[in-house]
This record gives C-alpha cells, sequence and structure tokens, in this order.
C-alpha cells in the first residue's frame, strides 16, 4: 500500500512537535500535580502517558460516550479531530483542561474547547494558567479549576 497524503499538509508533518511537547508537558504535570488528578486533553496520549494522571480524552479516542456521540457533518473536518462534548467534559469536573494542543491556548480549537468555551459554568469554575515547561523553554496554558493548585517542587 502506498500512503497519499495532501501536499498542504507535507509541512506541517514535518514541523509537527506534539509529540515531544506532549512527552514534556506530561512529565512536568507528573512531578506538578497530585496523582490520581483528572485532566482533560485533546492530546490523550502522551500527556496522560508521561504524567501517569487519568484523562478525559476530549477528541474521543479513548473515550466511549464522546467516540459513539452523533457529530452533524462528519467527514468534513479534520479527520480524528471532528467529536467532542464540552457538557460532558465539564461534567467530569476535571481539574485541569487544555484546549487545542499539548502546549494548550486560550482559544478554543476543537469541538470539546468550543462548546466548554461556550458554557458559563466553565468561565465561573475555571481560569486560565500559563506555565513555562523549562525542557522546552516554552509556554504550556491550561485552564484550572478554581479550588485547584499545583504541587511545589
Amino acid at each position: 500500500y502506498q500512503t497519499i497524503y495532501a501536499f498542504q499538509i507535507t509541512g506541517h508533518i514535518k514541523a509537527d512537535r506534539v509529540e515531544i511537547r506532549g512527552k514534556e508537558v506530561g512529565i512536568w504535570l507528573k512531578y506538578h500535580v497530585a496523582p490520581g488528578t483528572l485532566i482533560a486533553t485533546n492530546t490523550a496520549g502522551t500527556i496522560p502517558y508521561y504524567s501517569g494522571l487519568p484523562v478525559v480524552d476530549m477528541l474521543g479516542l479513548n473515550d466511549t460516550l464522546i467516540a459513539h456521540g452523533e457529530i452533524p457533518n462528519m467527514g468534513v473536518g479534520l479527520a480524528g479531530h471532528e467529536k467532542g462534548d464540552g457538557k460532558y467534559v465539564l461534567g467530569r469536573k476535571p481539574a485541569i483542561i487544555q484546549f487545542h494542543s499539548s502546549l494548550g491556548r486560550i482559544e478554543p480549537s476543537f469541538r470539546s474547547d468550543k462548546e466548554l468555551y461556550d458554557l458559563p459554568d466553565f468561565h465561573f469554575n475555571y481560569h486560565p494558567v500559563t506555565i513555562v515547561i523549562p525542557s522546552l523553554n516554552e509556554r504550556a496554558i491550561f485552564y484550572v479549576r478554581n479550588d485547584f493548585t499545583f504541587l511545589v517542587n
């Protein structure tokens, strides 16, 4: 079999650092978040693997409810990035929610991000925090529940 992909994404694939960043963010979380703390992220491979934390996979690859959810116009968006359920994610009450990808973003990107951002309870109960990940010399952005604090090392 030969894999063919669109010319437009070639640069993105070559420059993709999601795996490297996700690993480093996961390691940072491992040492700054209490074990068992629930997080919600779209980067549900590397971040939970390296952090050891339980996760709500906001894209649904590892979440049965989101994976089986019906999405209008399924198949017209970015493969593997179309599903989500903001109300469900908020109902799980994760301590940390991360929009977009492995470094996070203030602005919502994917379905769960956008649906969360539109919920008044999200803004009432969560606030954004920017953390420097020393191993990357880059900033990560999380929304944290108002009653949550990072561990100090």
